[in-house]
């Protein structure tokens, strides 16, 4: 890029570019490059990978040149995105004003990955482009960017790095094309998800607030800059706040400041959205305000003030650089020395004493360090001094010399020399540390290159400590005790972006044992429960948050932070019980890069979280009450690939069972659970994760057992196969004694849950615009005695299987010209023999299972499939079990008979109708003939199989044809 400060036409006036290697070669010339007008330009491709190392670019124009420079650091080859998964399709017709983009994740897992969005048009000119956003897999382009009726062309980048200038290597997709409709639309009713938030009062230790957040959903799109919707908030006194999008909240957010606190009461607070055709959605949210102070800052871990206050006081004498006498501090005050030779100093920490350089410090809750900075870093090679520690709390808080060396073509090479306490006895220890410093988009990090220690000496005791940097090795030195370490890769000069230099130090670290830290805080009163934010080394990006309990410690689980790098962290308070509705939060620290910390290496441990759950009984219609294990697993090395084993033991030792994959949360998490019909004992559980390397870790859990009932099938709304016509709906349901909170659980067709709402009321009404037109539902109803703030102990669902909830549709699909078709397939009407888990007794299933074609769409044009029983009278509503294609899908319901001398035999009518009315009968006669279960069946339960095609074998059954 030719930077605006030249004055010529780049064009015309560029009169040689010259792009070398590594290895000093060139590889490019100006006749290589195109010249892109529009961003000033100058662009070649070059085929092969690029060597590991530094890359100069030299450009001219007559008398003036210019020098840029880059580093490659890593090869990468990132697959390249796969337009199988990406939509729209090649030759769609895009009708929303707002379109959605979406692709797959590629298949790469060494770097966290960036994407972007590029339109162009037909001309190949560029329209539109996104920002690189972190493992991003959909996008919403505004309204108003593409034109009506116009055809477009779109891809998707991936890259190493959301930043241009440090991207090392990035894969394009394929060109896909689109077209615009003539009229757009975006007629879907918008709608506002609080989801628990909404209108929130806050407080710190010196200031107050409102937050106001929600989520805007919109079936025809809500764009990736939040543009195309308008929200606001409306407070009693008429106020009314304009709400912006916070991307990384995936919501509108506007944080109202207060002069004064807020006095205790209701406060209704109404929100707004108006989408780009003017519909309107609005939602009433009642704050009620019970202020709860701040944790208390003083006693936050970790920390350098609790549970005691870090200190450290250091002398500092007879400095030489490069083998000359520097600096001796003969001197009365710190304005006689040389200013000339010192940069950086803070004079409240700082100070000449007895003719020595004193350093102290003992006022940081976070890392901080004081120092005095040499000039002229770049000059400095070697550099000595006598160094002794006055006085010190403890072994953490360090003296000594450190500074930036040289760039190894990947990073920063930084070298110390440190005096500290001895963490067991009161003598000091000597030692040195090299290590290269990673600086990134988000997190400065220290890999450890060298270590080593060099002596004891008594308390008080000076040391003259040096570090020699001669171009290829590091010599440190402490009274004659030596050690070499000889550098490795490149030697380039330092690039020190935050200017680091080389300095006379002395530092109060704030650092973790691992990268599992636990940070405790004392009880707020009033807080029900709690949340844990963690924060780049920045502290501009919020990278995890957990814990929605009531204790008062976390432990971060393995594999969320990057081993020694640094981070910043703040608690939450907050008065409802998780997972109902916040109205109030207090936070601390109220700064937040105040508290900050270091983590150690990763630990090779798994770890367990019971993820508000661990053991508890379930209850439904089906099986009656009987225990349920669910837990999350962290393991850094990789969840599943390294775990072997997941089990829980039974209170005493009575039994064990093994917890197997539910789902995977993260490349180092998963889910693990597992139903067990063995009696339900109280008592001591103990969960066990052993990995493949040998490490194991356990968790126990006293666990009181009350289970509790569940919400009557025949008495809940909507009942199956409802047709709502609207995309509003009211769910109903009886009162289920002891409950503490329910949760509307609503799913897709293919069964992927897509809300969940919680309510105290046995019935929830939602508003228009969560749900599409013409789209059929899933939903179920769970009850909770325990809130999951307080660990779940007892749950139950209604109806009692996903494979049965009740299905709804918004609004017909009609005005099709297609007659449906019915396919029994292999089945048809059969009956099943199996065993009920909760009584272990036979049962027999009455099944119904056939395939309905509509080329008008399925389901969303089938009205009902409906099965006729012999007898002519008694009817069942079958309803949608798999969707095999847009046209196509399998219907399914069942019966459960305790004797199949009960199951009516004969003929049965099946009747399809669709939305405009046309319909199609199939008849299939059933004869009762029934089948034993199958014995001797291997694999048997919770066996280890040798390899991954395993033999599954089993006794023959009598009469059993296939």
């Amino acid at each position: 890029m030719i930077e605006d400060g030249f004055t010529g036409d780049p064009q015309a006036d560029i009169d040689s570019i010259i792009v070398t290697d590594p290895g000093g070669g060139t590889i490019a010339t100006l006749g290589d490059f195109e010249y892109l007008e529009r961003w000033r330009d100058f662009f070649a491709q070059i085929p092969g990978s690029p060597d590991i190392g530094t890359f100069t670019a030299t450009v001219t124009s007559g008398s003036l040149s210019g020098t840029a420079t880059d580093i490659h650091s890593t090869s990468r080859a990132i697959p390249v995105p796969d337009t199988a998964t990406m939509s729209p399709a090649t030759g769609t017709t895009v009708t929303s004003k707002t379109p959605l983009f979406s692709w797959a994740p590629v298949d790469y897992n060494e770097t966290t990955m960036y994407y972007r969005l590029t339109i162009y048009n037909m001309s190949d000119e560029r329209v539109w482009a996104s920002d690189w956003e972190r493992e991003w897999y959909s996008c919403v382009v505004p309204d108003g960017i593409l034109v009506p009726g116009e055809q477009y062309q779109w891809r998707i980048r991936a890259t190493d790095s959301s930043e241009w200038e440090d991207v090392q290597n990035r894969s394009n997709s394929e060109w896909l094309t689109f077209t615009m409709d003539a009229v757009p639309h975006h007629s879907a009713m918008p709608a506002l998800d609080p989801d628990g938030w909404g209108a929130v009062y806050g407080a710190t230790a010196e200031y107050n607030w409102v937050d106001l957040w929600v989520k805007v959903v919109d079936h025809d799109g809500v764009a990736y800059d939040g543009s195309s919707h308008v929200v606001t908030a409306t407070f009693p006194d008429s106020t009314v706040y304009q709400l912006e999008l916070d991307s990384s909240d995936d919501g509108y957010y506007f944080g109202v400041g207060l002069e004064e606190p807020m006095a205790p009461g209701d406060y209704p607070i109404t929100f707004t959205v108006t989408d780009p055709d003017g519909n309107i959605a609005t939602f009433v949210d009642t704050m009620t305000v019970i202020a709860l102070s701040p944790p208390n800052e003083n006693t936050l871990t970790p920390s350098n003030q609790y549970p005691i206050q870090q200190h450290i006081t250091a002398s500092f004498d007879d400095v030489y650089v490069n083998g000359v006498l520097y600096e001796d501090f003969d001197v009365a005050s710190f304005g006689e020395l040389d200013q000339g030779n010192w940069e950086y100093v803070d004079y409240d920490d700082v100070y000449i004493q007895d003719q020595m350089l004193k350093i102290t410090r003992n006022n940081c809750p976070g890392p901080c360090d004081s120092f005095l900075q040499f000039t002229a870093p770049a000059s400095v090679n070697t550099i000595q001094a006598k160094i002794a520690i006055d006085s010190v709390s403890s072994h953490a808080p360090v003296a000594g010399i450190e500074g930036v060396f040289y760039n190894n073509g990947n990073h920063d090479v930084y070298a110390n020399i440190m005096i500290s306490k001895n963490e067991f006895d009161e003598n000091h220890v000597v030692r040195y540390h090299v290590f290269e410093l990673i600086i990134s988009d988000d997190f400065i990090s220290m890999n450890s290159l060298a270590e080593g220690e060099l002596m004891t000496v008594s308390p008080g005791t000076a040391v003259t400590a040096s570090i020699d940097w001669d171009g290829a090795d590091f010599t440190f030195d402490a009274d004659g005790n030596t050690d070499v370490y000889t550098s490795v890769g490149d030697i380039n000069p330092v690039e020190d972006p935050q200017g680091r230099g080389k300095k006379l130090v002395i530092d109060l670290p704030v650092k973790t044992d691992d990268t599992s830290p636990t940070l405790t805080w004392d009880p707020v009163p009033n807080a029900n429960h709690y949340r844990v934010r963690i924060f780049n080394t920045y502290d501009n990006s919020q990278i995890w948050k957990g814990h929605y309990a009531a204790e008062t410690s976390y432990t971060v689980p393995p594999g969320v932070l990057l081993p020694n790098t640094g981070y910043t962290y703040q608690i939450e308070a907050r008065e409802s019980n998780s997972p109902l509705d916040v109205d109030n939060r207090s936070q601390a620290p109220l700064s937040r890069s105040d508290f900050s910390f270091w983590t150690g290496e990763e630990s090779p441990d798994p770890f367990i979280e019971f993820d508000s759950s661990g053991v508890q009984t379930w209850n439904n219609s089906y099986t009656g009450p009987y225990l349920s294990f669910w837990i999350k697993v962290h393991d850094p090395q990789g969840v599943p690939s390294n775990i072997e084993t997941v089990k829980v033991t039974f209170p005493g030792g009575s039994a064990e069972e093994i917890l197997y994959l539910n789902s995977v949360s993260s490349s180092t998490s998963g889910y693990y659970s597992s139903d067990s019909f063995l009696p339900i004992e109280d008592g001591i559980y103990t969960f066990t994760v052993i990995d493949k390397d040998g490490n194991e870790s356990t968790k126990t859990e006293d666990f009181t057992s009350n289970p509790i009932g569940y919400p009557d099938e025949t008495l809940m709304s909507p009942v199956p196969f409802t047709l709502v016509n609207d995309t509003a709906v009211e769910f109903d349901w009886e009162d289920v004694p002891g409950v503490t909170f329910y949760r509307v659980e609503i799913y897709d067709i293919d069964y992927n849950r897509i809300y969940r709402f919680a309510t105290t009321e046995s019935y929830y009404s939602l508003p228009a615009g969560f749900l599409a037109e013409g789209t059929l539902y899933r939903y179920r109803i769970t009850t909770r005695r325990e809130f999951f703030s307080d660990n779940i102990d007892n749950g139950s669902t209604s109806p009692w299987n996903n494979s049965v909830m009740f299905t709804f549709m918004t609004t017909p699909v009609a005005g099709g010209v297609n007659a449906p078709m019915i396919d029994p397939g292999d089945l048809g009407v059969s009956v099943v023999h199996v065993y009920n888990p909760g009584t272990e007794a036979s049962e027999y299933l009455l099944q119904f299972d056939v395939n309905i074609i509509d080329l008008d769409g399925v389901p969303e044009n089938i009205e009902s499939v409906r099965v006729t029983y012999p007898d002519t009278i008694t009817t069942l509503d079958l309803f949608v079990w798999d969707r095999i294609s847009s046209s196509e899908g399998s219907f399914w319901n069942m019966e459960r008979y305790d004797d199949p001398g009960n199951i009516p035999q004969g003929t049965y009518t099946i009747r399809v109708t669709d939305f405009d009315g046309n319909w199609v009968e199939l008849t299939d006669d059933l004869i009762v003939n029934e089948l034993p279960m199958p014995t001797n069946v291997t694999p048997v339960q919770d066996s280890t199989v040798p390899n991954i095609t395993p033999l599954i074998d089993w006794d023959d059954v009598p009469d059993a044809t296939r």
